[in-house]
């Protein structure tokens, strides 16, 4: 991770046409688990926060790398004594995507690449579990963003790519995010 980090910044410095942009964003995850051991778990909504930044080249493409916050997890329902629960599974993390955008009329951006999660914390029904998830996670990100000016917007799907429990075969991350976000320096 720390080479892809030192490769991005290299490239953004050595490139002195093109233009580089930093900003802060704040949106809303719908997160969930999949796999074989996620039967019965539902979506889960939570907050995304944090630095966005993008180097656009002077020709149709542009680098998106983000630092975010990011309220991850999913909810089950249970049975106890006959009543109907929900449970919710809630997992903070610190979330670095890096998307290749495509660019449409100068400001429509299909997005494509990769995300790195660092687990920061991890609890069930009020019950700490972050020992029982990996640290680390990837996922694939597919999306498209709108750039007014000032303001940006992104619509992603991160699809989980490994499996994030220490305890089961298979339990991934997927989640939606919508980001909204403004160009402090553009």
């Amino acid at each position: 991770m720390k080479e892809l980090l030192v490769a991005v910044l290299i490239v953004l410095s050595l490139s002195v046409n093109g233009q580089f942009k930093v900003g802060a964003g704040i949106g809303i995850n719908n997160a969930s688990f999949s796999g074989i051991d996620a039967t019965g778990s539902r979506p889960l909504s939570g907050l995304n926060v944090g630095i966005i930044s993008e180097f656009k080249f002077p020709t149709i493409l542009g680098i998106e790398m983000d630092f975010l916050f990011s309220m991850k997890g999913a909810s089950a329902l249970y049975y106890s004594n006959g009543k109907r629960l929900t449970r919710a599974d809630r997992c903070n993390y610190i979330d670095i995507p890096l998307v290749i955008k495509l660019y449409m009329k100068k400001i429509i951006s299909f997005q494509s690449g990769i995300q790195y999660s660092k687990l920061l914390s991890a609890n069930i029904a009020n019950l700490d579990v972050k020992d029982y998830l990996k640290s680390d996670n990837l996922a694939a990100v597919f999306g498209v963003g709108v750039d007014l000016d000032r303001i940006h917007t992104s619509f992603r799907y991160n699809l989980g790519l490994n499996n994030i429990s220490r305890l089961s075969s298979d339990l991934k991350s997927n989640m939606v995010t919508v980001t909204l976000g403004f160009w402090i320096k553009k």
